[in-house]
């Protein structure tokens, strides 16, 4: 298993091939959302052990918050051709500064704000 740093290496240096080669996929966009959410529960203290964490472990979050993505931006409504590239990077910059204090760990979504404004039918045109 690769530690965190080498994945967040992995993860900037697609960002700088993919950025090169035009927009981002819809799975780039999704694993980009889901790394921001992970790292802010990270940030928050909520990825470990103990009853006041979220996930495990900062796989498990990726993971998690991986699905709760692809149920949020399905692809059957959100190809890559279809997705706002400006709403996209608001939702990103909104998981940067989501609750620490709460959790809906089926869905991964702490705000019904958060969702709604994240939703397919909001990033995807």
């Amino acid at each position: 298993m690769m530690n965190r740093p080498a994945l967040l290496l992995i993860a900037a240096l697609s960002l700088l091939v993919t950025s090169a080669c035009g927009p981002n996929t819809r799975e780039e966009w999704r694993d980009d959302i889901t790394r921001t959410t992970c790292e802010r529960y990270e940030d928050c203290g909520r990825i470990g052990s103990g009853d006041d964490k979220f996930y495990n472990s900062f796989d498990d979050c990726i993971v998690k918050q991986r699905d709760a993505y692809n149920d949020l931006w399905p692809s059957d409504r959100c190809s890559d051709e279809s997705i706002d590239e400006k709403k996209a990077e608001e939702c990103i910059d909104r998981a940067k500064v989501r609750s620490c204090s709460t959790s809906t760990i089926e869905r991964g979504f702490e705000d019904a704000g958060f969702f709604s404004q994240c939703s397919a039918s909001k990033v995807c045109e």
